[in-house]
């Protein structure tokens, strides 16, 4: 995933917490709800960007305050992996961001006896790519793709429209993908930890729609779905998105979401984004701020502030999910802001926004202050200012 979407981040770090607290070995209950629980990711070696994720991953685990968290890198494919030997018992849950080579046997071995033994243990993405020949790391995973993987390794696992789980052994290859699109997710346990105060359905931003897994899927619990659409090159079933698996006395979180390409949109779009005063809200506009500790990111949360053109005013109001018409161009056009200054007390200004759930609302705002204006200006001048400066975080009052 060369991107974990920012809701994806947010989410394996609940999941996290889940794992570790609810499900964690029995003797992490001694600690104290001020002592931090002890999380490892494994990253090194993918065919994602693993240099751009970790670091997401890191940081959204960090900023829940739960977590201590360290990275262990194996040396480059190719290389001599003999030394990689992490302690997995100092830890209470490890996140693989990796897909790549073999372990050392010793080192396979004493990750099957933490997870076995109660460790917690979650996947994300491409990590379900990894190891297809290594028989417990599939069963911990319970389905994975690519690599070789075919009805050898274990049924595909999908619901059908009554909501029942199939396990499909017929002859096929193990894992796909489609072009990437934005898909809304289906919860399936609502009352599960993970899922508990999720919405019954929402959308995630765009990302690979892994489908056609496969593997033992033993112990295999499916938390939530996507419907595979044909038209995007989808299997047209409801593929599972995310999955807990039940491996010895540990639990595991199985996350097939989170392509490199999509933690959120790249510092590319977000600023075209920015010009047109539309895209996903950062407080400063820029993915880059994911990294920065403490700062406050809206998830998944499109807005159009008001534009003066009618075609950007369009293209607003349709990436927003409302039908465009005569009365909402003028809407955004004619109740602008206009930048609040010592001589102009400004004007109301109006912006749209689709939730997570697919929401959508106009909301009307208070004048706003000029240094809020030309942040999200379209202005020539003010975008010209804007690239001349540092790219800190807008603070709104």
């Amino acid at each position: 995933m060369a991107s974990l979407t920012r809701f994806t981040v947010t989410l394996v770090a609940v999941t996290l917490i889940a794992v570790s607290t609810d499900y964690s070995r029995a003797a992490d209950r001694s600690k104290t709800p001020r002592e931090k629980l002890r999380a490892l990711i494994i990253d090194g070696q993918n065919n994602h960007h693993w240099k751009v994720t970790t670091p997401l991953l890191q940081n959204a685990i960090e900023s829940s305050g739960r977590f201590k968290v360290e990275v262990a890198t194996t040396p480059p494919a190719g290389q001599n992996l003999s030394g990689f030997k992490p302690k997995f018992a100092d830890y209470d849950v490890v996140i693989s961001n990796y897909n790549g080579e073999r372990w050392p046997a010793s080192t396979e071995k004493d990750f099957e006896a933490f997870v076995a033994g109660g460790g917690g243990f979650v996947t994300v993405h491409a990590a379900d790519n990894s190891f297809p020949d290594w028989p417990e790391y599939n069963r911990m995973i319970g389905v994975g793709g690519w690599e070789g993987r075919d009805q050898k390794s274990g049924p595909k696992v999908y619901i059908n429209d009554l909501g029942e789980v199939v396990r499909d052994t017929a002859p096929g290859k193990g894992g796909h993908h489609g072009q990437q699109h934005e898909f809304p997710l289906r919860s399936r346990d609502a009352k599960h930890p993970i899922m508990r105060g999720l919405p019954p359905i929402w959308m995630h931003a765009k990302d690979e729609l892994y489908d056609s897994l496969r593997g033992p899927a033993e112990g295999m619990h499916v938390l939530a779905t996507t419907y595979s659409a044909p038209e995007m090159g989808g299997t047209g079933r409801n593929e599972p998105m995310l999955i807990t698996i039940d491996y010895g006395k540990g639990r595991v979180f199985h996350t097939v979401l989170g392509h490199a390409d999509t933690v959120a949109l790249n510092d590319k779009m977000m600023r075209e984004g920015r010009s047109l005063n539309v895209g996903l809200i950062y407080a400063s506009q820029l993915p880059s701020d994911v990294l920065s500790k403490g700062m406050e990111t809206y998830i998944s949360r499109v807005f159009a502030m008001a534009l003066e053109d009618d075609v950007e005013a369009a293209a607003a109001i349709k990436l927003v999910g409302f039908e465009v018409t005569d009365e909402r161009i003028r809407m955004l056009r004619d109740a602008g802001p206009r930048r609040r200054t010592a001589d102009f007390p400004g004007r109301a200004a109006v912006s749209l926004h689709r939730d997570l759930g697919g929401r959508r609302s106009a909301v009307l705002h208070d004048p706003i202050p000029d240094r809020v204006f030309r942040a999200f200006s379209t202005n020539v001048d003010d975008r010209r200012a804007r690239s001349a400066e540092p790219q800190a975080p807008v603070q709104v009052a």
